[in-house]
């Protein structure tokens, strides 16, 4: 038994192999770090993950 992402579901090579079975887990808060090089310019990519981050870390805290 393990615990997987439900997208492993949709991959050809797991369908029909894995099931998904109907279980509660509770909720886990861990820590989570962003690490950036010196003196190096984010990729647009990269800065708009950073700012959904931060967004989505502001409204968590809101609610509490």
């Amino acid at each position: 038994m393990a615990m997987l992402p439900s997208a492993k579901l949709q991959l050809p090579i797991y369908r029909g192999s894995l099931k998904a079975l109907p279980i509660e887990l509770p909720e886990t808060r861990r820590p989570i770090g962003l690490v950036t090089l010196k003196k190096r310019d984010l990729s647009p990519v990269a800065l708009l993950f950073v700012n959904c981050a931060r967004e989505v870390i502001r409204r968590l805290a809101m609610e509490r």
